[in-house]
């Protein structure tokens, strides 16, 4: 079973100050109070400490503005160039990601022209990062790569660390987990080259490893940098010392060593906190359906083993972690000797595998215009800020530098109008041809013809695969749309496979393998369709929010529904009911 959610470190050199949130609070308002009375140079260190103070709250970004004014106003461009930063540092969580590659460049540019490279390498990784996690991965590569060079040129052993760390990481997210591993191992060196013992890049790297290790199946390397988490000045901290503890029960149990396996399993159940995070608290079923495996209580694995699963499907996270409890699921069915669960299994890691695949692919063509599709409001807030900063020095400068913008945004406005009206002419021009098909469909499906071999086309949901399915496979898919149908079942966001088979009375193989002969889609892809179609209409039809629109189509989260929408479509819900408005 591979390690259930990657590991995504971002390396930053930002310290935070650990204090309670009352104490935070009153250092906080008593710093604002004695702020406009003080030197220059006390003000700065002054608001870096409110920066600090506000670890995890909103008022962060206003205090990361301030720093940036203020280093700007004295000329200090080592606090400029950190404020710039910690700037990409608070975009980077947020879904907002256009914002993190505005700033991102802007922070590039002037950390390199004032040689400020441990702030530059910092940033060009969280850029990287967040390439990524939109599965650019052929741009995360090369710009790792450029950066890497870069890194190279100055001699800067942490940069190169850094680096070579991001590089493993992108391999590591394409599966090429040898790869990963060794590029992991060369930042390792370089870390320990730059002679900072308690470097976070150090203990990080060793997490990194073990987990990688863990996924080609090196157990006992696991557990080596598991006890270099440990035996790190920075190991210390309950989170990596639970992480270690982790990886050690996990991968002892992996090596039917039940004994151990039950003891780190134990230590790391007594470290464990809500606050590392929800997905942390699954390595724990992880590393008990192992232990209960090792030990031959397949009954209590299998519980811990679902477990897992229903937190992947509960967070739609269908991803490489999600095909390792599967693949887990299907070594304990095999253990148990029911043959049948364990084919099931295989036959749905190769189902969804196909269908992420092919979900992958297109993001990769469409990387390029998901670079360019800036978010409006964002823009121009930075551009503002931008023109207040020149006016204060340069004013012809800034009036030139303006006009320049501003007929560069009409034409990218104007490029980026057009393209999208291209865009929805092609959906409602699929859409017209999928009501074609289907009345031709329903004249078939009431024609007196033999249908035990019938040629199927999917109706009304812009799949084009043609298939051979039966006429048992043919009424089941039917059976579903209508069930699915009635009252608007597929907006329900608990629906679930099993709800599906209770209610429409198939086998969950059959249906699975009638809807992919008949569809070419899983249920669950089915039911994004039908989810997205309805969005469609809504966006067009109804004045009701995004955020609203994605709960009445059934998507617990606005996030979900504007990825999927965009991934179906090449254009946001936003954009699309703009362009929907112009036809009206």
């Amino acid at each position: 079973m591979r390690l259930s959610c990657k590991f995504t470190v971002i390396y930053c050199v930002f310290a935070t100050l650990i204090v309670t949130p009352t104490v935070a609070q009153t250092s906080a308002d008593s710093l604002l109070t004695v702020l406009p009375h003080q030197s220059d140079s006390v003000k700065l260190e002054s608001i870096n400490k409110l920066i600090k103070l506000s670890a995890g709250q909103s008022v962060r970004k206003t205090y990361i503005d301030m720093l940036l004014d203020e280093a700007h106003r004295q000329s200090n461009s080592r606090y400029e160039g950190r404020a710039l930063a910690l700037l990409v540092e608070w975009y980077y969580p947020q879904f907002d990601s256009d914002s993190v590659f505005i700033v991102g460049k802007k922070a590039e540019d002037f950390t390199r022209r004032h040689q400020l490279y441990n702030f530059l390498f910092t940033i060009q990784q969280t850029l990287i990062q967040r390439y990524v996690d939109q599965h650019q991965l052929l741009t995360g590569l090369r710009k790792s790569e450029e950066a890497y060079a870069e890194a190279k040129s100055i001699g800067d052993n942490m940069a190169i660390a850094r680096m070579l760390a991001a590089i493993a990481s992108i391999y590591e997210t394409m599966s090429q987990q040898s790869e990963a591993f060794k590029y992991y191992r060369e930042s390792l060196d370089y870390a320990n080259k730059a002679n900072n013992p308690a470097s976070y890049l150090i203990i990080e790297n060793y997490m990194n490893m073990a987990a990688t290790a863990f996924s080609i199946k090196q157990y006992e390397t696991a557990i080596a940098y598991a006890d270099s988490m440990m035996n790190h000045p920075k190991g210390g901290s309950e989170e990596f010392l639970y992480l270690a503890n982790y990886f050690k029960a996990h991968a002892y149990g992996r090596l039917n060593r039940s004994a151990e396996a039950l003891k780190y399993l134990r230590s790391a159940e007594a470290l464990y906190s809500p606050e590392f995070g929800e997905n942390y608290g699954i390595y724990l079923d992880e590393a008990s359906s192992d232990y209960y495996y090792s030990i031959h209580d397949y009954d209590k694995a299998l519980e811990y083993a679902d477990k897992t699963m229903r937190f992947y499907l509960q967070n739609e996270l269908l991803d490489v972690g999600y095909f390792g409890a599967l693949l887990n699921k299907a070594e304990i069915f095999s253990a148990m000797g029911n043959e049948k669960e364990t084919v099931a299994c295989l036959r749905k890691i190769l189902q969804l595998k196909d269908s992420l695949n092919t979900q992958q692919f297109y993001s990769q063509i469409n990387e390029l215009r998901t670079i360019y599709e800036l978010d409006k409001s964002e823009l121009k807030a930075e551009q503002h800020r931008m023109e207040k900063e020149r006016n204060r020095n340069y004013f012809i400068f800034a009036a030139i530098a303006c006009i320049l913008v501003i007929v560069g945004w009409i034409f990218h406005s104007r490029r980026m109008t057009q393209k999208n009206r291209g865009l929805y002419r092609q959906i409602k021009e699929q859409d017209r041809l999928a009501e074609e098909i289907e009345q031709l469909r329903q004249r078939y499906a009431a024609a007196p013809c033999d249908t035990a071999n019938a040629t199927v086309e999917t109706p009304n949901l812009g799949v084009s695969t043609m298939q051979t399915a039966d006429e048992h496979q043919t009424r089941l898919v039917a059976r579903l749309r209508e069930y699915l149908l009635a009252d608007k079942h597929f907006t329900n966001p608990n629906i679930d496979t099993s709800k599906l088979i209770s209610a429409i009375g198939a086998n969950r193989t059959y249906l699975f393998e009638a809807m992919k002969t008949v569809t070419g889609q899983t249920p669950q892809d089915y039911i994004n369709a039908m989810r997205l179609e309805e969005g469609k209409r809504l966006l067009e039809s109804t004045n009701e929010l995004i955020d609203s629109i994605a709960e009445m189509c059934g998507y617990k989260t606005s996030r979900t529904f504007y990825r999927l929408f965009r991934e179906r479509y090449n254009i946001s819900p936003a954009e699309y009911r703009k362009m929907a408005g112009e036809k009206s």
